[in-house]
């Protein structure tokens, strides 16, 4: 009797839920809903860092591109040469 009074205490202070005991040393594993929302939540944040970079790479490739269309008297006002708009023309995408 005592034990099964022990049990309903603990469970109306848990909310009623029982907790499994662990190992020492073994973190508890998420709960499947929990698991779930993180697992989305990073997922999100990945995709979210993905499609940055990929606007940033396209933003790079459209200014030189429109460097490249730029007359030397446009290049002049801006205190450029040839060999600037040259050599930031043919930059790969990636390269900052």
């Amino acid at each position: 009797m005592i034990a099964k009074g022990t049990q309903a205490k603990s469970r109306s202070m848990s909310g009623g839920r029982t907790r499994t005991p662990c190992a020492a040393g073994d973190k508890p594993t998420p709960r499947p809903r929990e698991a779930a929302r993180y697992a989305a939540a990073t997922m999100h944040a990945i995709a979210m860092s993905c499609a940055s970079l990929v606007r940033t790479w396209h933003a790079r490739q459209a200014e030189r591109v429109f460097l490249e269309s730029l007359l030397d008297f446009q290049l002049q006002q801006m205190g450029l040469s040839r060999e600037d708009r040259r050599r930031e023309a043919t930059k790969p995408f990636w390269q900052g």
